[in-house]
């Protein structure tokens, strides 16, 4: 069976883009994809025609790219293009990047923005002009030194080092906690929190995609020791950014 997620509807109210995931027995995998619904043109249908499903159009296929998935759909302010995340393009070491595609084609998803670490909870601010994601960095005292995209680095290289593929750490695994919580649900907490970060867009006719990014990443909450989003639960409903770029959470 499929599980639809939250519908985002289009600056002109025309059109909406949801989540689908089902689960390919096939490949042994769950396929989670964006579909697009013409909702101009579902109010003119017959009820069998709706439940035919004559209104949708499938707007990313992960059989395209090895069952890659994609989530968090977000319009252009522009109403053209759909924002979306997607462990896409053959580099699986970073997981996921923010791709965009034409909402109702011709075109192939273009990568708008990558990040040197797992990013989730896509938003695109309209008032603010840019993307907004979640990515967890260290915040204790030795991550507080660095913000911004290089706070996204330097979480990279720490934990490629406490990885130790090479066991230049002797192997050992071993973490000293020194207040609680050390535990949420099935995952052990470390020094690193998630932090929303902004990176400011432009418009570009140039481009495929429309856009083009027009900075590095900004931690909106540099090196502030809080969760944001916070818990299990939480998600882009947890901060607003402001036109200014001030961020309340």
């Amino acid at each position: 069976c499929a599980r639809v997620g939250g519908a985002v509807t289009s600056p002109d109210g025309t059109a909406a883009v949801f989540s689908v995931r089902q689960y390919s027995w096939t490949d042994k995998k769950f396929d989670n994809q964006l579909w697009i619904a013409d909702l101009a043109a579902a109010s003119a249908l017959s009820d069998e025609e709706r439940s035919a499903h004559a209104h949708l159009t499938l707007l990313t296929a992960g059989s395209q790219h090895e069952f890659t998935s994609a989530s968090d759909p977000q319009w252009s302010p522009c109403g053209k293009y759909v924002a979306f995340l997607s462990d896409r393009g053959g580099d699986k070491t970073n997981g996921t990047a923010v791709w965009v595609a034409p909402a109702r084609g011709p075109g192939e998803a273009r990568l708008l923005a990558s990040f040197p670490i797992e990013v989730s909870n896509l938003e695109w601010n309209h008032d603010a002009g840019g993307l907004v994601v979640s990515a967890a960095v260290y915040v204790d005292a030795t991550g507080a030194a660095a913000s911004g995209l290089a706070a996204m680095e330097a979480t990279a290289a720490r934990d490629k080092v406490l990885k130790d593929d090479a066991k230049a750490l002797g192997g050992l695994n071993a973490v000293s906690f020194k207040r609680l919580p050390i535990r949420q649900w099935d995952s052990w907490l470390d020094a690193k929190m998630p932090h929303p970060f902004f990176v400011a867009l432009e418009a570009d006719p140039a481009s495929p995609s429309g856009y083009r990014t027009a900075a590095p990443a900004i931690d909106l909450i540099s090196a502030v020791p809080t969760a944001v989003p916070s818990g299990a639960f939480g998600g882009a409903e947890d901060w607003a950014v402001s036109k200014t770029g001030a961020v309340t959470i």
